[in-house]
């Protein structure tokens, strides 16, 4: 079942360079699978989803040049919430009160939902380290790669399309699975994204997903106090 991310198989850690050229191109086709140019071009985007059978909203902008990204939590269309992070620094603000992210809840944003599929744009796959050469085991490929200096694991189903990631944050397994694939400006993103930890699972469903939307400074404004 759906359990598999939970123990992906981990590669050989002490990979060669055949490994390495292997997991390269392994990587550059699920690239290409999730729309290779067309994803390589998006700077900016806008996402609607919500959690909890809609009970809570949010509202996600992601501007990938400059590492920027922002929730924004409703609960019957009133604002509740917002989670802001650029690069490694990151603010929060609830109950009217601004208080500063800690670094671990930083990573989660970074690597969480959506913002972990576009780790496969080709800027940010060159970013990366490989950690293991990938592994095929029924119908999912899988290996290990640090991100941000994060040990990951991603899954990839025989489209070569990412359907899971699992890292440890602070010594907690968080692990996202990603599926009902659909087509979004030449795309092909995930509309449901299932977030697993501490022994919940959490689904996110996405009624909006806008690439390349104009945003501004409003966007990403602090609220007034």
């Amino acid at each position: 079942g759906n359990n598999k991310v939970k123990e992906i198989p981990a590669g050989k850690p002490n990979a060669g360079p055949k490994d390495m050229g292997n997991a390269r191109e392994f990587l550059n086709k699920a690239n290409l699978a999730l729309g290779g140019k067309q994803l390589n071009v998006i700077k900016t985007v806008k996402l609607e989803s919500s959690l909890g059978n809609g009970a809570l909203q949010i509202t996600t902008y992601l501007d990938l040049p400059l590492q920027k990204i922002r929730n924004e939590y409703r609960k019957q269309g009133q604002l509740i919430g917002i989670e802001q992070t650029e690069g490694n620094s990151g603010w929060e603000w609830s109950n009217n009160k601004f208080t500063t992210l800690v670094s671990g809840r930083i990573r989660e944003i970074q690597l969480a939902g959506l913002s972990g599929i576009f780790k496969l744009q080709e800027t940010a796959l060159a970013k990366i380290s490989i950690l293991s050469s990938p592994v095929k085991k029924d119908q999912t490929t899988s290996m290990i790669v640090s991100v941000n200096g994060i040990s990951t694991a991603w899954a990839f189903d025989n489209e070569q399309r990412l359907t899971g990631s699992s890292a440890k944050i602070d010594n907690r397994n968080i692990t996202y699975l990603f599926s009902d694939f659909k087509t979004a400006q030449q795309v092909q993103l995930p509309y449901t994204v299932k977030e697993m930890r501490d022994n919940k699972t959490f689904t996110y469903k996405f009624s909006s997903i806008v690439l390349n939307p104009e945003l501004t400074a409003t966007n990403w404004a602090k609220p007034v106090q």
